[in-house]
């Protein structure tokens, strides 16, 4: 018995210093990760916090100057939206009259998915070297959409450049509707509609959409080759050097001096290509009949990079349902003889007939799981699917 409760008191002791130890691990980190670093004396080993973008330091200790954003695309022209509409947003700093990319964030509208009346969320940390975090430094906000075809081509579409006031505040939010004009719809006499042509280097001319009143306000935008506010420098980071391959896949985009901290070139992704090079195939190309889903269903890609794993969406036939569409719906036939029945009904007299389809939950409530409505008579003949195996309890018509 004595040695029992011995074993029993020295077990409580080493889970309480377990518990201890791990209990400080969760709290010294603040809001980030914490996991143990070995050393390269296996008997020593310390804290490293891994800490989310909104802090930093060794503890995550310090709060991250962040702008928060929140958009919205609209389109202002005749047609309706169609395929893909890719929003590259910049967070960019002028120094000594030159433009510096901080910080970026890819954002996608799907017609497809019906998401263009969604607002998208995302924020981007301003930099911690003094040279670049000042009060004097004008920061503002580009966003630059594409219209990504299914043939792999990509169609620059506009721009909007937005300031972002009171930089000195550690924290502040920009919420914007991106509103899209066809040029056709412009003013004629807008500089980029004239001879001349203020970009150099090849570059393309672009009214500014939250601009259009100012006729002289433009953005260059730059080819391969090139950057700067009227594409006035050359660089070649977009070619690989003594090779014949370009640093990007031939179906993307790349902007060079778009990564400040990396040194590389950005590389705009094609509808079926992803990565920071853009090699790598979606799972998703109903073009090429690379499906995912199952039964016959149509998959829509999600364009998430954080969600590579679940990257698509599959819509899928009344018959199935399930995230791959590989569960087959639950159905109920009805049917009746007319000639069985105690009252016979014309045609003429029943308007309309409503079939409910109930559960019972634990507190004896009746939720509704399905209705249709039908007009005018009752087919003598139907079936009604449902998106589960198990069927509802009962039902009324």
């Amino acid at each position: 018995m004595i040695a029992i409760q011995g074993q029993s008191q020295s077990t409580r002791a080493s889970e309480q210093q377990l518990a201890n130890q791990f209990s400080k691990e969760g709290w010294i980190c603040n809001r980030g990760v914490a996991g143990n670093k070995k050393s390269f004396d296996v008997s020593q080993s310390f804290v490293h916090c891994f800490c989310p973008p909104s802090y930093y330091g060794n503890r995550c200790e310090f709060m991250s100057d962040r702008l928060t954003v929140f958009i919205s695309f609209k389109n202002q022209t005749n047609g309706s939206s169609t395929g893909v509409i890719k929003i590259l947003a910049l967070l960019v700093v002028l120094i000594n009259h030159t433009s510096t990319v901080l910080d970026r964030h890819e954002v996608h509208f799907t017609s497809t998915l019906d998401n263009y009346k969604e607002k998208q969320k995302f924020y981007f940390i301003y930099p911690r070297p003094h040279q670049l975090r000042s009060n004097t430094h004008n920061y503002t906000v580009r966003f630059e959409a594409y219209q990504l075809h299914e043939n792999e081509s990509i169609e620059f579409l506009a721009v909007w450049i937005y300031p972002v006031p009171f930089n000195f505040l550690p924290s502040q939010r920009l919420a914007k509707v991106l509103k899209y004009t066809q040029q056709s719809q412009l003013a004629l006499n807008h500089t980029c509609f004239t001879r001349y042509n203020p970009c150099l280097n090849e570059g393309r001319c672009h009214p500014i959409m939250n601009k259009l009143n100012e006729i002289h306000s433009y953005w260059c935008e730059c080819g391969n080759n090139s950057y700067g506010s009227h594409c006035e420098f050359k660089d070649q980071s977009c070619f690989i050097s003594s090779t014949k391959f370009n640093y990007c896949s031939p179906t993307s985009l790349c902007r060079p001096q778009y990564d400040h901290y990396g040194q590389k070139p950005l590389c705009i992704c094609s509808m079926n290509s992803y990565g920071s090079r853009c090699f790598m195939d979606r799972q998703c190309q109903m073009k090429i009949g690379q499906n995912s889903c199952q039964n016959g269903a149509i998959c829509f890609t999600k364009y998430q990079h954080y969600n590579l794993i679940d990257a698509y969406i599959c819509q899928c036939p009344k018959s199935y349902f399930g995230p791959t569409c590989q569960h087959r719906s639950g159905a109920i036939e009805i049917s009746y003889d007319n000639e069985n029945q105690s009252v016979t009904l014309s045609g003429d007299q029943i308007s309309a007939t409503v079939i409910q389809l109930f559960d019972i939950s634990d507190r004896e409530e009746l939720n509704l799981k399905k209705q249709v409505l039908y007009k005018d008579s009752l087919p003598s003949r139907l079936l009604i699917t449902s998106e589960s195996v198990i069927h509802p309890v009962f039902g009324l018509i």
